[in-house]
């Protein structure tokens, strides 16, 4: 009797991905979506801790500095403080991309690298999403102008004018809090829901909407803004399987945004139509 040939356990043809096994030990190296979930409140919850601290830093600072500050006005101050804002914005971002890389490093067998998309883009692709970015902005700027709403909220004026350090504020607001924020909404986040049930287009769709809600400091029309470009984020983290496409927008909006915010506060653009 002839001896049949073995059972092939994996097909040759269709990619690892593609198969029981490959998909299983992918799947193995990614955190699952109620985990990721789970980790992502730690992350935030770290976040606000690390800011009141500063808060509190700051504040304990202040009063040392004038013992005869009123401390009711202190407290009422401290939202539109821009040397606390920048300040807590650096080092929550510090800590938090810390705890994150922790998490993906107890996860056996995952790489960083790949865990958030920290894949190069080409030259051409970050051309493709500079005019994309930019056109973005105009848009938006338009309709804001059109809408006679201002073009830079108030509550970022009061910030950068209250600021003593100036060149902290920037790095916070062009550097640190985008590179926190895609880190962990296009990074960390995106990687393990999407590799959950709700799929591509509802990790796009709740990282996006989670990304808007965090900013509490502006009212529903800039954070309508914030969704609209979340969900463009969303897009380009699929398309081009990097973070590094997402960085580049997200900061590129900051600083513009930021060279705008100068602009106003020097009173060479009016803030409405």
């Amino acid at each position: 009797m002839s001896e049949e040939p073995p059972c092939e356990t994996t097909n040759p043809i269709l990619p690892p991905i593609m198969t029981g096994t490959g998909e299983t030990t992918i799947n193995k190296k990614i955190w699952g979506g109620w985990a990721t979930f789970g980790l992502g409140v730690l992350v935030f919850a770290a976040s606000t801790i690390v800011q009141i601290i500063v808060a509190s830093i700051f504040v304990a600072i202040e009063l040392f500095s004038d013992p005869q500050l009123n401390i009711d006005q202190l407290s009422l101050e401290l939202s539109t403080n821009g040397s606390l804002l920048a300040l807590s914005i650096c080092a929550s971002a510090i800590v938090s991309i810390s705890l994150i890389v922790l998490f993906i490093y107890l996860r056996k067998g995952a790489s960083i690298s790949e865990y958030l998309g920290l894949s190069p883009i080409s030259g051409k692709a970050l051309l493709i999403l500079f005019v994309i970015c930019i056109g973005f902005i105009s848009i938006w700027d338009s309709i804001t102008l059109i809408l006679e709403r201002p073009l830079i909220p108030q509550i970022m004026v009061d910030a950068y004018t209250s600021c003593q350090w100036p060149m902290i504020f920037w790095i916070a607001i062009v550097f640190a809090a985008p590179v926190f924020e895609e880190i962990f909404f296009r990074g960390f986040l995106f990687e393990g829901f999407r590799k959950s049930r709700i799929g591509d287009l509802g990790t796009v769709i709740i990282t996006a909407l989670t990304w808007a809600i965090i900013h509490t400091q502006y009212g529903y029309y800039e954070m309508s803004c914030i969704f609209l470009l979340g969900i463009l984020l969303g897009v380009v983290r699929i398309k081009t399987g990097s973070i590094w496409g997402c960085l580049f927008i997200h900061a590129l909006g900051n600083l513009v945004a930021t060279i705008e915010l100068e602009l106003v506060v020097r009173g060479l653009i009016e803030t409405t139509k």
